[in-house]
């Protein structure tokens, strides 16, 4: 048979245990939020640079600056589009476990 002390101090400590681990759980997803909301900002900047970079494209001189300009907005403009899908990814999944949390 246990002591009442002993069972006592192991529920308050996994009661400690769970709060702490909620509140870790809860710092985590804002920073990864803002990490998004971040991140969506910065693809749409990349974005907006790759076409500025294609429309220079029609400012050029000799076909190979023409096609170099193009590759390099197209390679600007989807890693733009790829950081903005990505982060809106992550902040859709965050706000469906964070309202599964609070229910």
């Amino acid at each position: 048979m246990v002591p009442d002390g002993i069972v006592d101090l192991g529920y308050h400590l996994l009661y400690f245990l769970t709060k702490t681990l909620t509140i870790m759980n809860d710092v985590e997803i804002g920073a990864k939020t803002k990490m998004a909301q971040i991140n969506i900002a910065l693809g749409v900047f990349i974005s907006i640079f790759g076409v500025i970079v294609i429309v220079a494209m029609a400012y050029t001189e000799t076909w190979v600056q023409q096609m170099t300009d193009l590759t390099a907005g197209l390679v600007l403009t989807s890693i733009g589009a790829g950081m903005i899908w990505k982060s809106k990814r992550t902040l859709r999944k965050f706000k469906t476990k964070n309202k599964e949390y609070k229910e």
